[in-house]
């Protein structure tokens, strides 16, 4: 009996090649049904990197004084007071060397004096530029922060449409 007359015109070859591709592959199939149990799971992941990203970039930028931008902005606005201290200081002692340098015999402290001076004043220009710097990984930190909230909202709504997807 010719199994493609029955069915009306199909050839009895190609069905034995489906059904020898179904017996064969019986195992890969059953797989199929794990699918969408796989996609929920992986769904679940993305979004909770989202979230964890989003967390992330949460204490970097933080809300205001909180959060490692404004900790560190606190930190250079502190050196920067720190800085301007010593740079009275450094014009005082500069003074102070002037004045002694018109007293007879004074001259030796008051070159010392003078020297010491201008190295605080080097240690002071040190201490602004590092403030600086601060201010500019603050906000450097500021702007991988935001990108990291950004990327943990597309992580969370591309781990939504995976689950939503086999459902």
């Amino acid at each position: 009996m010719d199994l493609g007359k029955l069915v009306g015109g199909l050839n009895a070859k190609d069905i034995d090649k489906v059904i020898t591709l179904i017996t064969e592959n019986k195992d890969v199939l059953a797989s199929v049904e794990r699918l969408p149990k796989l996609f929920d799971s992986f769904g679940e992941g993305l979004e909770a990197a989202g979230g964890r990203a989003r967390e992330a970039g949460a204490v970097l930028v933080g809300d205001g004084a909180n959060g490692v931008k404004g900790t560190l902005g606190d930190v250079a606005a502190s050196l920067g007071g720190i800085s301007a201290a010593i740079s009275k200081g450094v014009d005082r002692l500069a003074d102070v060397a002037e004045g002694l340098g018109r007293v007879p015999m004074a001259d030796g402290p008051a070159k010392s004096i003078a020297s010491a001076a201008k190295e605080i004043g080097s240690a002071g220009s040190a201490l602004d530029d590092l403030s600086g710097s601060l201010e500019t990984i603050a906000d450097l930190l500021a702007k991988v922060g935001a990108a990291l909230e950004q990327l943990g909202d597309k992580l969370d709504e591309s781990g939504t449409q995976v689950k939503t997807f086999m459902g």
